[in-house]
């Protein structure tokens, strides 16, 4: 590896940082490179050899070596000029070495050169907290390794220490403050929440998301640029070999530990967390699958065990092989009696991992592939769902049974009425689990499309022919809005709990309004409605404290579980129906000329997101409820509500 010499700016070669002349140490610079590209090895040796030297080199590359001198530093080392990136030997050898060289350096400047000297990092809307080095993925290994790290301004002054700052650099990247302070290894922190930290960054060549997280994890791979997103499923891989870890298998989820406040009852005993409906791999294809697993912890393979009651859990013991990855698993069996869909037979493959919110168990929700053999499974949805121990011990009651059988029939959009057989005792099975093989997905999504097609032409269900389209229902539960309200909102809706009908293209375009308030004045409202001409469900939000000339009449109602509700009628186009305000309807085009991004259908996995001061809000819907009874009123859908930080958020502007 290359070093600079502070003195004169000329680069000298050593085997390791360990060969540096005795009793001399390195300092070594994190920064955000420019946008026209930094000064190249070649480059700065070019003007070496020319002896014009330091002196006409990169204003950073000077800069960085007078205040590395003026600390007493005579090496330094700077990633965009000390390698040789011609070199593709070495420049993989500087890629797997790169956490380490960062661990050994006796210090890290991490220079923000978008960040002004007289800053206060304290402030909520500060230019530290919204700095782009937060946003890079590189720069997430170049926080984390060294010990000593301190921050730059843009004039080199210094602003403060990663431990000094442990907590405003906790809250912009959600790296713990005592993997900061060096209280807790990181090891010790579970792979999927290491994984949630990058979630949000950004690289600039594609396979350096996973190249940037090979030190995080301790794993060594070639890189190979030009794989693409195979590079992330090839350190999983790595992952999967060096560490005991399966919550490395919990990613994709829509909403993860959102119901944590809420207590598992026996009539609703699993929480489903959403995932995107298709059939998943084993194994993510980027970080950002990762966003919502942050809550995911690691049990031990004893505390698995005693939970589920089983006599012994073999240490799984992954193979990769052509079939998937091969593994021992507790699983249990949701069997279907029904003879005609015998194959769609689902199963849960219980992990060493649980939610941290209300210390429930994670499974993986599989299903037998088609065409294998019955060892063969893949990834169904939903993804993963919480999971109450007691309920392999008490299925076999029959109300809690009878009610097992409608939320699972639910869940996995199975016909509700027919025969049940509940959850087996788990059973520790060797599985082969699709871990990436494309084929096999393509293979599994049709055929569940076809189970899928079976169940809509049962005269017993006849769900609505395209989703988000009416005729449908909607729900407002009172545990979104308990939820919402202990993240510090008020909540003010008149139809919490209530079925909100949608049935026909009316003329009287149907509205209902959810309101939040955040106690500063702050105020964001959602209203939901159909399109008047594709009968498409539709969301619109509106934010921030109206102008009292603009608000139509208020209506204070008395809502049901006791909550004091307001319903508000605001801005012409978005007008409460008569029944929902209270007020005389207006007379309003509805027919908006272009509402395609209100339309729910139009979003990735329905959902969309929604920012409002320092809160991220989350809208999305997801099948709740029976879909049993009169098939004229279509599907019932959750209205979600989800809030969290838009700090992360902002990083990447």
């Amino acid at each position: 590896m290359f070093f600079l010499r502070t003195e004169d700016g000329t680069l000298h070669r050593f085997a390791d940082p360990r060969s540096l002349p005795k009793g001399e140490r390195y300092a070594i610079l994190s920064h955000v490179w420019a946008k026209g590209g930094e000064q190249t090895f070649q480059e700065l040796e070019a003007l070496i050899s020319s002896g014009a030297g330091l002196a006409q080199a990169s204003k950073k590359v000077r800069e960085f070596c007078r205040f590395a001198k003026g600390e007493g530093y005579r090496w330094v080392w700077i990633d965009s000029c000390c390698i040789d990136k011609t070199s593709s030997a070495e420049l993989s050898e500087a890629i797997n070495a790169m956490y380490a060289w960062y661990a050994d350096a006796h210090v890290c400047y991490a220079y923000l050169a978008d960040v002004p000297d007289d800053e206060d990092p304290y402030m909520p809307h500060s230019r530290f907290r919204r700095s782009r080095w937060f946003t890079r993925g590189w720069t997430l290994q170049e926080l984390i390794a060294p010990r000593s790290l301190v921050f730059l301004s843009r004039k080199w002054t210094i602003i403060g220490t990663k431990a000094g700052l442990a907590d405003v650099i906790e809250e912009v990247t959600g790296v713990d403050r005592d993997v900061l302070t060096l209280k807790r290894a990181l090891q010790d922190v579970s792979v999927a929440r290491r994984m949630s930290w990058a979630a949000d960054r950004e690289t600039t060549r594609l396979e350096d998301e996973a190249y940037s997280l090979m030190g995080i994890f301790g794993v060594y791979m070639p890189t190979i640029y030009g794989e693409g997103s195979n590079a992330f499923v090839r350190l999983q891989e790595e992952i999967l070999r060096h560490i005991p870890d399966q919550s490395l298998f919990v990613w994709g989820l829509g909403g993860f530990g959102d119901s944590g406040s809420l207590k598992v009852k026996p009539e609703d005993p699993l929480l489903l967390l959403r995932g995107p409906r298709r059939t998943q791999s084993l194994f993510a294809q980027r970080p950002r699958d990762f966003r919502r697993s942050a809550q995911v912890r690691t049990i031990s393979y004893q505390t698995l065990k005693d939970r589920l009651g089983v006599p012994d859990i073999a240490l799984p013991g992954y193979a990769l092989t052509s079939h998937g990855v091969s593994a021992r698993l507790p699983v249990a069996a949701i069997l279907n009696e029904d003879p005609s869909y015998d194959d769609y037979s689902k199963y849960l493959a219980f992990l060493t991992c649980e939610d941290t919110d209300v210390g429930l168990l994670l499974a993986l929700v599989l299903q037998p592939s088609p065409g294998t053999n019955m060892h063969q499974f893949h990834v169904s949805f939903p993804r993963v769902i919480r999971v109450d121990p007691a309920l392999l011990r008490t299925t076999h009651d029959e109300t809690i049974g009878q009610q097992l059988r409608g939320f699972l029939y639910r869940l996995l959009g199975w016909d509700a009425s027919s025969s049940f057989q509940g959850l087996l005792r788990a059973q520790v099975t060797h599985v082969y689990i699709n871990a990436d093989n494309k084929a096999m997905r393509r293979a599994c999504d049709v055929f569940e499309r076809k189970m899928r097609a079976m169940y809509a032409a049962s005269s017993r269900w006849q769900p609505s022919p395209s989703p988000f389209f009416l005729p449908l229902r909607v729900v407002f539960p009172p545990w979104v809005a308990a939820r919402l309200r202990k993240s510090g909102l008020s909540v003010h809706c008149a139809h919490v709990g209530r079925e909100l009908l949608f049935d026909r293209v009316r003329r009287e375009v149907q509205r209902y309004a959810v309101v939040l308030r955040d106690g500063q004045g702050g105020v964001i409202r959602f209203w939901l409605d159909a399109c008047p001409v594709s009968g498409a469900l539709r969301v619109f939000v509106a934010c921030d404290e109206p102008p009292v000339e603009d608000s139509a009449q208020l209506q204070l109602a008395q809502g049901p579980e006791g909550y004091e509700v307001l319903d508000e009628c605001h801005r012409a186009g978005m007008t409460l129906s008569p029944t929902e305000a209270g007020v005389e309807e207006q007379n309003i085009d509805y027919h908006t000329p272009d509402c395609k991004e209100a339309q729910v259908h139009c979003w990735e996995e329905g959902g969309k997101e929604f920012r409002h001061a320092d809160r991220v809000f989350r809208v999305s819907f997801f099948p709740w409820g029976s879909n049993e009874g009169d098939e004229s009123q279509g599907r019932m859908y959750c209205w979600n509500v989800e809030v969290t930080s838009s700090v992360a958020k902002s990083r990447a502007e």
